[in-house]
């Protein structure tokens, strides 16, 4: 099994990514900026929770905007960017505020990236006080910066970009913060089709106690960690552990754990806590290849076709030829992929291209890093004469 954490997008990317956050308050003055409808962003500040997180403690990043508009300022759920569903919401509602930690990941189980809806905190939609409370945790640690504001006008997305020099900050630290995990419980690799349950467990990094009570939401993706889909939720016991069971009839290569935070915070905030990929192919793999012709005239390319029963992501065939005892690479095949992410496998076509005599060959798709299990085909022979 080959664990790893959900890559966190650059700045103005569409997949979220959380970190981890705490203290020191930081205040900037924004220029006032203008859009043609005539909204307009004031003051703006960022201030961190205030004390050291510990464990599984959950703190907020709270911004607070100065948002004018002679029409008043309209809320709905146009996001900054399209994004995946996170804890049961489609997207987030703005007004709303992305916060990006400016510093790389102190624990890679962490995100970097917030997108949370503003609330009328004073005033009025025409001239008001609008606050963002951003839920973070011991991961995220590191120093956080305001970095745009966006507006719902008519369904499109206003935004507000904040220069460099002017961008609100605020610092977070945190300790022993959750570090999760996933190993399957079903003894692998199974048929297609067949169900597969997995253990997930939440402990504390530096000390190793397990975190019980923890909700945890996982889903199965049919081929990358880039795939979010509505998940089902668990809660660790005592031990930290509990157990999902990937369905056979939603097959997927990788599990995808996160601990949600949007519940303790503002609906709709983006996107979740700590999370993890754990990109497992659990089924079983088979390749098929069949020679065009088995006698040619020596020299003559013959081509050869087959299937690879299995996930084709990142899937590679090779055809390979029998030396002595051993198997000797001789071409690689184009593959053609009925889905990138599909588990029910691809087609593939290669070209041998035999010496006098006969030879024996086979196909060979090696195991990849996504967890596809090594599968050969039956071998055949071919004779140039």
């Amino acid at each position: 099994m080959r664990l790893r954490t959900l890559p966190a997008p650059p700045v103005a990317t569409v997949l979220p990514v959380v970190t981890v956050l705490l203290a020191l308050m930081g205040l900037t003055l924004a220029a006032p900026a203008r859009a043609a409808s005539g909204p307009a962003v004031g003051e703006t500040t960022l201030s961190g929770p205030g004390h050291a997180l510990v464990g599984a403690e959950i703190g907020y990043l709270t911004a607070t905007v100065h948002l004018s508009s002679p029409t008043g300022i309209q809320v709905g759920t146009t996001p900054m960017n399209p994004v995946p569903m996170v804890d049961g919401y489609p997207q987030s509602t703005c007004p709303c505020v992305q916060v990006v930690r400016s510093a790389p990941a102190t624990y890679p189980q962490s995100w970097g990236w917030l997108q949370v809806p503003l609330v009328l905190t004073s005033g009025t939609a025409q001239d008001g006080v609008w606050t963002a409370r951003a839920p973070v945790t011991a991961s995220s640690a590191g120093t956080w910066r305001l970095t745009r504001v966006t507006l719902d006008g008519a369904g499109q997305a206003v935004d507000f970009p904040f220069a460099r020099a002017r961008q609100p900050s605020a610092s977070v630290t945190g300790t022993d913060p959750v570090v999760l995990s996933v190993t399957p419980v079903t003894h692998l690799p199974v048929r297609a089709g067949a169900s597969v349950r997995y253990r997930v467990a939440a402990r504390l990094r530096t000390s190793g106690e397990p975190v019980a009570g923890v909700r945890l939401g996982v889903f199965s993706a049919q081929a990358e960690c880039t795939d979010y889909e509505p998940p089902s939720y668990v809660r660790t016991g005592a031990d930290g552990t509990a157990t999902w069971t990937m369905s056979g009839r939603s097959p997927g290569s990788a599990i995808i754990v996160w601990r949600p935070l949007a519940g303790s915070g503002v609906r709709g905030t983006i996107p979740p806590g700590e999370s993890l990929c754990s990109e497992t192919f659990p089924y079983t793999a088979s390749m098929t290849a069949v020679p065009a012709h088995a006698r040619v005239r020596a020299g003559t390319d013959v081509v050869v076709t087959g299937r690879l029963s299995a996930l084709c992501y990142e899937a590679a065939p090779v055809l390979q030829r029998l030396v002595g005892r051993s198997w000797r690479t001789v071409n690689t095949s184009t593959t053609r992929l009925s889905s990138t992410a599909s588990t029910s496998g691809c087609s593939y076509r290669t070209v041998a291209t035999p010496r006098r005599g006969t030879s024996t060959y086979r196909v060979a798709a090696l195991a990849t890093l996504t967890g596809l299990r090594s599968a050969v085909s039956p071998s055949f022979r071919l004779t140039g004469r």
